[in-house]
């Protein structure tokens, strides 16, 4: 299995697929609790209309909703955020308290030899996607430190 990452912003449904294919993603796993962006720029990120843009790409759609940060931690990062006047558009780094507390309560609580059966056997390249635009803002770099040590392709808009 190869790993990249993909966040939300700064994409248009062409680009964002355009990316995917690029690297040959075959397999795209989600890692939000809640399956939605803001803003009609980002429509297409929503659920529903995702999972029809990839199946329409070639690209099989995974949720991995239990590898997504519960309330209490993601309430760790934006007091964080907002101590320093930033936001999940403008962060480039995790809190460390967060980052702690994300492998501690997530991480290190997820059995990772299940990955591999919740994705499907033929899963050759898998996209990691959460929203952050830097993947250093997101949890999606702490999953895939965490899943291989192997370069990450972190694509960008």
């Amino acid at each position: 299995m190869r790993f990249v990452t993909i966040g939300a912003y700064g994409f248009t449904p062409t680009s964002f697929v355009r990316a995917l294919r690029g690297q040959h993603v075959d397999t795209f796993a989600d890692l939000r609790h809640r399956r939605g962006v803001r803003g009609r720029d980002y429509a297409f990120l929503n659920h529903r209309r995702l999972e029809a843009l990839l199946t329409k790409a070639g690209i099989r759609y995974v949720h991995l909703d239990q590898l997504a940060p519960p309330a209490d931690i993601l309430a760790i990062q934006l007091s964080a955020d907002k101590t320093i006047g930033e936001s999940p558009r403008t962060r480039h780094a995790l809190a460390p308290a967060y980052v702690k507390a994300y492998k501690r309560d997530v991480l290190d609580r997820y059995d990772i030899r299940e990955f591999s059966g919740q994705v499907g056997a033929e899963a050759n390249v898998i996209a990691l996607f959460c929203v952050e635009t830097d993947p250093a803002a997101c949890h999606r770099s702490l999953v895939a430190r965490r899943l291989t040590n192997q370069r990450v392709v972190n694509l960008q808009p």
